[in-house]
């Protein structure tokens, strides 16, 4: 019987990777060459190819797709996975989405990381069964399980505040932004094939993250008509999948006067080229448990320009530039100055660049461990 493992529950990598998937590889990435890889077994409801090039022990089931996903990853979660548990019994259990198991019984050290809590600040935004069953799920979770790891001190403080959960069973562990994620030194004819590629000019906005309405997309090309009536002619590229309330942003983009590119399933390559090609990434967001597409962002070159939020004010620090999420003329006033002002532009890239090598994989590394020898 194998005793000493860490187990993973990894339903989050069977998707396109989201900012759930991205943390996991990170995590998973961090402690790749470290002696603690040995321990972990990560068991997944789907095949995931990037696991099975790693150094980790990795197992999933074979393909369901037969199953509806919701439900799929409820029986996964509430009852294979708990089997699973039951049979190896490992020290430690980790659930790496938000949702852990009810009822699952078993000596081992329980761990759940939480993102956000976008079911109680955001319910307007979401599915109301779904969020029901995150509600249940968490108020569930935060007795049954061993620690709770928010990815970010503004999850944290939304835990503390609508929750009021065991303080010392709270910690947080920041990730960081991919190494394919930097300043490229090319030929400008790279830079002109993806432009080709996508249709694009410059200078242009950049927008990368979920199509969805806290997202505050519908801002995004409000503040691209600000622009337009300024005489500034940007392009304004949006580059991600299709979220909850699609239809109401997929109408506004159809009657919109501006010149609006929408992006979906492009290469990280192709993306790091068009964040070193910006002239300005800008994430608006009404919410956010961390931001990687601002990290990914900074450290390119590209300059930022984000929502006041608590979570992308802890990414982007004191000297980045934050905006009420509402504000569409200062975003637009600011937007000119980091097209016109070449010192400004360029103090708030190198300024970004630095900022973003506060997360790093080492200190995940490093942190996930001090978080482990505490729990055992």
């Amino acid at each position: 019987m194998i005793k000493n493992f860490i187990a993973l529950e990894g339903r989050v990598l069977d998707k396109k990777m989201t900012g759930v998937g991205r943390y996991v590889m990170n995590l998973l990435e961090a402690i790749e060459d470290d002696q603690l890889v040995n321990d972990f077994v990560v068991y997944s409801i789907k095949p995931n190819e990037a696991l099975m090039k790693k150094k980790i022990t990795y197992f999933s089931l074979k393909k369901m797709d037969f199953i509806p996903h919701k439900l799929l990853s409820f029986i996964w979660v509430q009852i294979i996975f708990p089997i699973i548990l039951y049979k190896h019994n490992p020290r430690v259990v980790i659930y790496p989405n938000n949702i852990s198991s009810f009822f699952l019984k078993s000596k081992s050290k329980k761990i759940l990381i939480l993102y956000d809590l976008f079911h109680k600040i955001n319910k307007e935004y979401h599915d109301p069964v779904y969020n029901k069953y995150l509600e249940f799920n968490l108020k569930t979770a935060l007795d049954t399980n061993d620690l709770i790891i928010c990815i970010s001190q503004s999850t944290k403080n939304d835990l503390i505040k609508y929750y009021e959960p065991n303080i010392n069973k709270i910690a947080v562990l920041y990730s960081y932004g991919d190494k394919k994620f930097h300043p490229i030194k090319t030929e400008l004819r790279e830079f002109d094939s993806i432009k080709n590629k996508f249709g694009i000019v410059s200078p242009f906005l950049l927008y990368v993250g979920k199509l969805e309405t806290r997202k505050n997309v519908v801002g995004i090309l409000e503040i691209a008509r600000i622009l337009q009536i300024k005489g500034v002619n940007l392009q304004t590229v949006l580059v991600g999948t299709p979220g909850y309330g699609f239809d109401k942003i997929q109408k506004k983009i159809s009657e919109s006067t501006s010149d609006i590119i929408h992006l979906t399933n492009i290469s990280d390559s192709d993306l790091n080229h068009l964040y070193n090609m910006a002239g300005v990434f800008i994430f608006p967001s009404l919410y956010e448990g961390f931001g990687y597409p601002v990290l990914e962002a900074m450290q390119s070159g590209c300059p930022v320009v984000v929502s006041n939020c608590p979570a992308l004010t802890e990414i982007v620090g004191e000297r980045g530039i934050k905006i009420e999420p509402t504000d569409f003329n200062k975003f637009s006033e600011v937007i000119v100055r980091l097209l016109t002002d070449k010192k400004y532009r360029t103090d708030l890239i190198e300024y970004g660049i630095t900022q973003s090598k506060n997360f790093s994989a080492e200190r995940m590394r490093n942190e996930f461990k001090g978080l482990l020898k505490n729990l055992l």
